[in-house]
């Protein structure tokens, strides 16, 4: 994925998130969409220990960080799948 694009995608995630006042996903949202992401076919394990979407660009991590998409409670999979 070309960087311009994942900044992008980034900045319009943090822009939305933070519109809505930053809300956090639960331990166990989190998990469950880290499970999903997982056995999907866009999960890149590429640059490991980072772990990141390759349809978005977006980091993924079981950890509560603000780095982490599965983190945010009003983000969704760009594919739809959680």
């Amino acid at each position: 994925m070309k960087i311009l694009k994942k900044i992008r995608n980034f900045v319009v995630a943090l822009f939305k998130h933070t519109s809505k006042g930053m809300p956090k996903a639960s331990q166990f949202t989190i998990n469950t969409r880290f499970g999903i992401c997982y056995s999907c076919d866009s999960f890149n394990t590429k640059h490991l220990p980072a772990m990141e979407c390759s349809e978005c660009g977006c980091n993924i991590s079981k950890e509560k960080e603000f780095m982490n998409k599965l983190a945010w409670q009003d983000q969704k999979c760009p594919l739809g799948k959680w």
